[in-house]
């Protein structure tokens, strides 16, 4: 069987809303062994979490410089400069990623980047805005997520935006897919008093519910298409094996994330690395595979 490399292209640091600096996370991959990393931080400035940090146009120069001194301190990993988007996908069904509008593919690896991956955050969607207030509290009070984020229209947002991003030529990889759903404004609800293991049920009943197999199918045959990666997204162990073997059967590559926020998550891909091997996948699978040594 072939050796899959350990790699982890979703890693935070401090300079989004990570707890570590890029050297320690550097030398964090070092010790875990992996062949290559991507430090990949938050690039949002309309983020509705304002207590989030992120990066700007201003923080990124200083950024890319911290990595590529990094990059120059070690030999064993390979490192590569990334930030995490968001995709948007607004009230008219118009979908756009959160950089500025100026900015492009070559502006952006003039900078320093070698690569943009993206994930939905958040929606701008009428449903959020139209819950009340008493929806809220009586949700609160019966400890249950409110209906409304089991709306048909809302998740037919999400797919199409995520169908609209393959197409962007400024992306390579789509993240967490399927987990880390967007359903403000009940994420720290949800998170706090559910709890993240009951949140992780009702990610799966509404992939189950709203995710039909021709829309897998279409946008894996898509990404194929257009050389774009899916993520292996470690927290939440997700996709699921059906749509990784759809991917390998069509050619869509793909990527492994911790998505870690400390040091101690960073290249901990044992799950994505074991289950990649299970399911038959090769080297030529993994993107970016032609620069691991």
């Amino acid at each position: 069987m072939e050796c899959l490399p350990r790699i982890d292209l979703h890693t935070h640091s401090d300079y989004s809303d990570g707890r570590a600096t890029i050297f320690d996370i550097v030398r964090e991959a070092e010790k875990k062994k992996l062949r290559l990393l991507a430090i990949s931080d938050h690039f949002d400035p309309n983020d509705p979490k304002v207590t989030r940090r992120g990066l700007t146009m201003v923080s990124l120069s200083p950024y890319v410089d911290d990595i590529n001194q990094a990059r120059d301190n070690t030999k064993n990993v390979k490192i590569l400069a990334s930030i995490e988007a968001n995709i948007i996908a607004s009230r008219d069904n118009t979908t756009y990623l959160s950089l500025p509008i100026d900015v492009d593919w070559k502006s952006l690896k003039e900078r320093g980047l070698d690569f943009v991956q993206a994930g939905v955050h958040y929606i701008k969607h009428p449903i959020v805005e139209q819950i009340s207030e008493e929806t809220w509290k009586t949700s609160k009070v019966r400890k249950r997520v409110p209906s409304e984020i089991l709306n048909v229209e809302y998740w037919e947002s999400y797919k199409l935006a995520l169908l609209k991003t393959i197409e962007n030529p400024m992306v390579s990889i789509i993240t967490h897919v399927e987990g880390y759903l967007p359903m403000p404004p009940f994420e720290i609800y949800i998170s706090n008093i559910i709890g993240l293991n009951r949140k992780r049920e009702i990610e799966k009943s509404i992939v189950t519910k709203f995710f039909d197999e021709e829309w897998k199918r279409t946008i894996i045959e898509k990404a194929s298409a257009c050389g774009k990666a899916f993520e292996l997204h470690v927290p939440t162990r997700t996709p699921t094996q059906d749509f990784i073997r759809l991917c390998l059967k069509e050619g869509a590559k793909l990527s492994v994330g911790t998505d870690a926020h400390s040091l101690g998550q960073v290249g901990d891909v044992a799950w994505a690395i074991r289950l990649l091997n299970r399911l038959g996948a090769k080297r030529k699978d993994i993107i970016f595979n032609e620069l691991i040594d």
